[in-house]
């Protein structure tokens, strides 16, 4: 099942093709003309909530409920119109597609997880050449998870713009695989990681890699690098129960139509379960919380030869050419989950 949010609402739907059902009010019509049941939209509000957390947090109920609604107005259904007369299926074309973050989400970013990449940006060896991948994923293990937070209330979703930061002259991409959590926990063991996976959707983890002189203090911890308005794209849906081994993702990253990079979440350093078992020590996970994997190699910023005179390492500044531009349009695919578009544009 591929659910988006839409409108202004921020209503859940379930993409189906080129359409979009709200299910909530599909439900509440299933239940009324179905089951006989006397309040309909209460019980649609409590099976099949409209709202994300509480779709979520309703469990396997809820997609029974919008499984059991979609083969009614596919079936036996007089009409696709609501009981009081919602329009329950529109095309998708016409409706804005948001974000799918849930409300109080913690998007919770991976960093440095895929060493293909942490071997471009950096890794060097006495000599100053490339460390070869088995050591930099020696040193990677060693150093320890790492990443940072991003805001929801900053996130974009398909189609939408990227605003280019007046802090920086080199803006970059990410392409990653995100997992969306289905309930609460805390000191959660690895082994038991996956049962706490809900669904999943791509991102585009948008990085000032420089800024511009005076813009950022260089000892900052607010991760301003990570997070602007429009700093973090997701979507363009969250796919339920399509995706079986959450080890096991591909996606692609294109820019203007040229493939930048291609991944697959088998390689990460640390898996899914890790981060899970390391951010939940101590601190209760939350229904809707969101741990993305990071990304893998291709990124401008580990492709791109540093500019001389620039020092080395991770903060050397990298030529300008594969970063992104205004006018640039970035590609984030996958076969099961789709394709999260958006385009760079200046900042008015």
């Amino acid at each position: 099942m591929k659910l988006v949010l839409f409108g202004p609402d921020r209503r859940v739907g379930v993409l189906e093709g080129d359409n979009v059902t709200d299910i909530s009010f599909a439900y509440a019509k299933y239940a009324r003309e179905m089951q006989n049941e006397p309040l309909p939209y209460e019980m649609a509000s409590a099976v099949v909530p409209s709202d994300l957390e509480s779709f979520i947090k309703s469990g396997q109920r809820a997609i029974d409920g919008a499984q059991a609604a979609l083969g009614y107005l596919s079936g036996k259904a007089a009409d696709k119109n609501g009981l009081r007369g919602e329009r329950l299926v529109q095309a998708k074309s016409d409706v804005k597609i948001q974000a799918p973050y849930a409300k109080r989400a913690r998007v919770i970013m991976g960093g440095g997880n895929y060493i293909v990449h942490s071997q471009g940006m950096g890794y060097r060896d006495a000599e100053g050449g490339r460390l070869d991948l088995q050591k930099v994923y020696e040193e990677s293990r060693k150093k320890g998870i790492w990443g940072f937070y991003c805001f929801t209330e900053n996130a974009v979703g398909p189609d939408d713009d990227v605003i280019y930061p007046t802090r920086t002259d080199r803006l970059d991409y990410e392409g990653e695989i995100a997992v969306i959590l289905g309930k609460a926990g805390k000191d959660i063991p690895a082994s038991k990681a996956s049962d706490y996976y809900w669904g999943y959707m791509l991102q585009n983890d948008i990085s000032a890699r420089t800024t511009v002189p005076h813009a950022d203090n260089p000892q900052s911890t607010f991760n301003r690098p990570k997070n602007f308005d429009s700093s973090i794209c997701g979507g363009p849906c969250i796919v339920v129960g399509e995706l079986p081994d959450a080890q096991n993702i591909t996606w692609t990253t294109h820019v203007n139509g040229q493939q930048r990079q291609e991944g697959n979440t088998k390689d990460m350093t640390f898996s899914f379960a890790e981060y899970v078992e390391y951010m939940s020590s101590d601190m209760t996970l939350l229904p809707g919380d969101v741990i993305s994997a990071g990304t893998t190699a291709g990124t401008a910023q580990d492709s791109s030869e540093i500019e001389p005179g620039s020092g080395d390492g991770r903060m050397a500044k990298r030529k300008p050419d594969l970063f992104l531009k205004p006018g640039d349009v970035v590609e984030i695919a996958n076969p099961v989950i789709g394709v999260l578009r958006n385009r760079i544009v200046a900042k008015s």
